[in-house]
C-alpha cells in the first residue's frame, strides 16, 4: 500500500515521484521515474493497494525499488468491460477509444451497440487494465448504464451479488460476476 508520496520535477520538467509502500512487514521507497510516473500517475494515491515490477538497488541496509511498473491489486482479478453504444458510427466511440488506448490490459472489451443489437469484442489493442481510473474515466463519458464491468468472483461468500451469464451473452460460458459499480 502506498504510505507516502514526494513528487519532484526533473531538470527536463518531467514529474517523477519517490514512493514509501508499507505492509504488514515493513517499508521500502520506491523511486518512479517519469516514464512509468506518467502512464501510471492515475493510480499513484496515498493508500491506493498497487503491485511494484522493478529493480532493487541497495546497499546492505538501504534498499530500493527502481519502479519499471505499476498496477493495481484490482487490475489482475479476472473481467470483463462491456460498453453501450447507440451504433458504431457513435461520436462517443473514438472518445471511447481514446480512453480504453489510455489503460492497455489484459481484459476484453465489449461493444453493445443497441440499433443493430449486437455485441462485438474489441480487438486486443482495445483490452484495458481493469482499475477504478478507466472504470471512472468511461462512467464519466457514457454514464452508468453505458459501462459494466464483469469481475470473475470465486468467493462463494459474494454469491448474494451474483450474475450468471446467460447463455445468449458473448461469454458464453457459466461464470459468475459482481460488477465493479457495486463495490
Amino acid at each position: 500500500m502506498i504510505a507516502s508520496i514526494k513528487k519532484i520535477n526533473t531538470r527536463k520538467g518531467d514529474m517523477m515521484a519517490f514512493l514509501t509502500l508499507e505492509d504488514l512487514t515493513g517499508t521500502v521507497e520506491v523511486l518512479v521515474f517519469p516514464r512509468p510516473y506518467e502512464s501510471n500517475k492515475l493510480i499513484i494515491k496515498v493508500d491506493e493497494a498497487v503491485l511494484i515490477k522493478g529493480k532493487v538497488s541497495g546497499n546492505g541496509e538501504e534498499v530500493k525499488v527502481i519502479c519499471e511498473d505499476i498496477s493495481t491489486i484490482e487490475s489482475h482479478l479476472g473481467g470483463e468491460v462491456h460498453i453501450k453504444l447507440e451504433s458504431a458510427s457513435s461520436s462517443l466511440l473514438d472518445q471511447v477509444q481514446m480512453i480504453l488506448s489510455s489503460f492497455k490490459g489484459k481484459s476484453p472489451v465489449f461493444f453493445h451497440l443497441e440499433k443493430e443489437k449486437k455485441v462485438y469484442q474489441s480487438g486486443e489493442e482495445y483490452w484495458v487494465d481493469l482499475s477504478k481510473p478507466v472504470v471512472k474515466k468511461l462512467v464519466d463519458l457514457l454514464g452508468k448504464t453505458g459501462v459494466e464491468v464483469r469481475r470473475i468472483i470465486d468467493d462463494p461468500d459474494l454469491m448474494d451479488n451474483q450474475q450468471t451469464v446467460d447463455e445468449r451473452s458473448p461469454l458464453r460460458k457459466k461464470r459468475k460476476f459482481r460488477s465493479l459499480l457495486e463495490l
